[in-house]
């Protein structure tokens, strides 16, 4: 669970005229059972982009590899964090160059 990096993604689709779609796993086919495989083989039908973050090392670049649409990485396991870097960047330059 991370407030900053949903609002932070939510945020940049909204201002590219995108919509958002907050997927929660407590509330789907995988409290059933169903795979996590399976369940993002069935979204990405529903979606031009997936952006996934879990608390799995190394499940973001498995499951990237299942499907036809892109992956953004927002967080897995212990690795870094690799939009944030990007995010908090853009806010040290957009600020400190006023």
């Amino acid at each position: 669970p991370s407030t900053r990096t949903r609002i932070s993604f939510y945020t940049a689709m909204s201002s590219m005229g995108g919509t958002f779609d907050h997927f929660i796993p407590e509330v789907s086919s995988m409290k059933k059972g169903e795979s996590i495989e399976n369940t993002v083989k069935t979204l990405q039908n529903y979606c031009d982009i997936l952006v996934i973050r879990h608390f799995e090392l190394g499940i973001v670049e498995k499951l990237a590899s299942l499907v036809t649409v892109p992956v953004i990485n927002a967080g897995d396991g212990i690795n870094e964090h690799p939009t944030q870097a990007l995010l908090d960047l853009f806010t040290i330059f957009k600020h400190m160059n006023k």
